[in-house]
């Protein structure tokens, strides 16, 4: 259910610990090649290096590529037809069972589980995790409210938080979600995607490459269901439709 290539770093399992521990990292909304070593044009030298230690998994697939069902999917290792999470504001039905998924497993074997960042109204919290930090929040903005920093930064924090302070007595097993808001856009927002400070320089001086599909005559063979109206193409509009505007959104 990631949004990308999933990727699997090796670890030794040593006598002292029978259990391994589990860091799970989930970001919103990104393409299968956004990582630097299928895609030269990005820049991601630490996802890179985890993919010269670990395994990567080319043909993991969304089955549903929204963002709180495609989270729903692999929080409960079902498809969307089976846990039905349609509505995001409402109580989900599969919220009977949420001590039957991963994370609550996890729990119920001696695992100090957590949770911080992205996560849904309606997903089971209590059950899943032993420490949790929940909150939504743009990239710049949280309830209509200007954010001091970016909410990566607040990610980044509550897990190191986490690790360093609530992961347990040495030798207890942990398992930590963390959901990153990024790079999920903004919408009705002129910009839509605001990157952190740090990192706004990184595209400066590159020119990226549109995919071939990119055009009008492509758009014209569409299925007729896409129309103007479609949700897809509003979203182009605001984002892609001209190059300059186009060169900006994606970087």
């Amino acid at each position: 259910m990631i949004r990308g290539p999933l990727l699997m770093k090796k670890t030794k399992m040593s006598a002292v610990t029978k259990k391994l521990n589990i860091l799970m990292l989930y970001a919103d909304d990104w393409r299968f090649d956004s990582v630097g070593y299928l895609n030269p044009e990005v820049h991601t030298p630490v996802l890179d290096k985890l993919t010269t230690e670990g395994m990567v998994f080319t043909e993991n697939a969304v089955t549903t590529s929204i963002c709180w069902i495609s989270r729903a999917c692999l929080a409960t290792g079902q498809h969307y037809a089976r846990h039905q999470t349609i509505d995001i504001d409402d109580p989900v039905p599969f919220h009977k069972h949420w001590n039957e998924t991963l994370f609550a497993k996890l729990k119920d074997n001696g695992y100090v589980t957590g949770m911080v960042g992205k996560w849904q109204p309606g997903f089971a919290t209590d059950d899943m995790f032993s420490h949790y930090s929940q909150y939504y929040g743009y990239h710049y903005e949280e309830d209509d409210v200007e954010r001091k920093d970016h909410i990566t930064d607040q990610n980044e924090r509550d897990a190191l938080d986490f690790l360093q302070n609530r992961r347990g007595n040495a030798g207890e097993p942990f398992a930590l979600f963390v959901n990153f808001f990024a790079p999920h856009h903004h919408d009705g927002t002129e910009e839509q995607y605001y990157p952190q400070k740090s990192t706004e320089h990184l595209y400066n001086d590159e020119n990226i490459t549109f995919g071939p599909t990119c055009t009008e005559e492509a758009w014209e063979k569409m299925p007729p269901f896409f129309d103007e109206g479609n949700d897809a193409r509003i979203r182009w509009r605001d984002r892609f439709d001209e190059p300059s505007k186009a060169q900006r959104m994606i970087k």
